[in-house]
Order: C-alpha cells, then structure tokens, then sequence
C-alpha cells in the first residue's frame, strides 16, 4: 500500500512539473520590443537604389521571428490590385534568443513607382505575441 501510495505521488509530482512548464509559455503575455535605426523616417532613396534596414528586437522570454514589409503608401491600401510598377517587398525571418539585431539589405527595383512607401517591421515572440507596429515612411524617386 505504502508503495502504491509512493508512486502515485511521484506520478502526481511529474505532472505538476509538466504542468509548471506548460503554464509558463501560456503566461507570456509581454511582446517583442523593436528598434529601427535605418533608415531614417523620411529617407530619400533612388530607384536602383539599396536600402540598408537596420535595428534590434528585444523580448523578456524568447524571440521568433521577425518581418519587413514594404509597400507603397500612395494607393490609400486599397486592395483591388497592384497598378503597373507598383513594387512592394516581404520577408520574414526566423530568429531566437532574446535580443536580436537586424541587418538587412533591400534592392528597390529600377521599376519602382516613385513616391511615399511604408517601412514596417514586426515581431513574434515564441507565444505568439506580435510587437507594435515600427514603421518608417521613405521616398523613392527618379
């Protein structure tokens, strides 16, 4: 009896510890914090140009992965279509540990439209938490 009784109680001992581990992914509740040192807000670029993206990601548990997107501002983000040299970019990356720095090079095409586009990075965290929004506006032109 005493040894049933041991045993349940280190069975019960177990779960409660995978329990604990499980538990403590679910109370993650704090996202990612990101940084963008480049490029500049309002940066001028030329089309045929590369831009350098630059910055750090920090969280308090473990990082994911993180995404650039770049897109044209000038369309009102209506979603009917691009028009013809509309140019957006996208890229998500797997990261880890709980800083992160970002060094990344984006080519704009020759074909870019000109005018205002949106720089914005986000972030993910290992629970799934997504950062606030870091965004940049630049302008390509001829």
């Amino acid at each position: 009896m005493k040894t049933r009784l041991l045993i349940l109680a280190i069975a019960a001992l177990a779960f409660s510890c995978d329990d604990d581990d499980d538990e403590e992914v679910v109370r993650d509740t704090t996202a990612p914090v990101v940084t963008i040192t480049e490029p500049e807000d309002h940066e001028e670029f030329d089309r045929g140009a590369e831009m350098h993206v630059e910055g750090t990601i920090t969280d308090d548990r473990a990082l994911a992965e993180f995404k650039i997107d770049i897109h044209n501002a000038n369309d009102g983000h209506g979603h009917g279509g691009k028009r013809s040299g509309e140019w957006d970019y996208e890229e998500t990356f797997t990261i880890s540990g709980l800083k992160w720095e970002f060094h990344e090079d984006v080519m704009i095409p020759d074909s870019a439209d000109t005018g205002i586009y949106h720089v914005i990075i986000t972030a993910l965290d290992a629970a799934g938490n997504q950062s606030e929004l870091a965004e940049r506006d630049i302008h390509i032109h001829e």
